[in-house]
């Protein structure tokens, strides 16, 4: 979190995964919902798949999706891609989502609280 040019806090985060990376660059907060089930396709190679064996679910194609519910304190920047709230894992600092930069709940309420929408975001390694 940067204030007036000054880092005020920071902590450990999980980015999108190889093949489906977090985007770098300037984008702004365009959408904040402080709580909605997410979902979208599991993808490999960064493609979507159809898997006989996908226990998941699946669209009316058979392409694999995921559900997520009750995610929390979510802030889009980037399409499709936000800060939020994760609570089904705490595996921080690694690479491992589809595309979202999650954080512990508690975390993503402070950046919640703390971002008016339309405020600009950079996101970088």
């Amino acid at each position: 979190m940067i204030e007036d040019g000054k880092v005020v806090d920071s902590w450990a985060i999980s980015s999108g995964a190889s093949g489906t990376p977090t985007h770098t660059g300037n984008y702004t907060i365009n959408w904040k919902t402080p709580l909605q089930n997410m979902r979208g396709y599991e993808r490999r190679g960064g493609e979507r798949f159809k898997d006989p064996n996908w226990s998941g679910p699946t669209d009316s194609q058979g392409y694999a999706m995921f559900e997520q519910p009750n995610v929390r304190w979510a802030m889009y920047f980037n399409g499709n891609q936000a800060f939020h709230g994760v609570y089904w894992h705490s595996n921080w600092g690694n690479r491992m989502s589809h595309g979202c930069v999650g954080m512990p709940e508690w975390r993503a309420q402070q950046l919640y609280e703390w971002t008016p929408q339309g405020v600009e975001v950079s996101i970088h390694y």
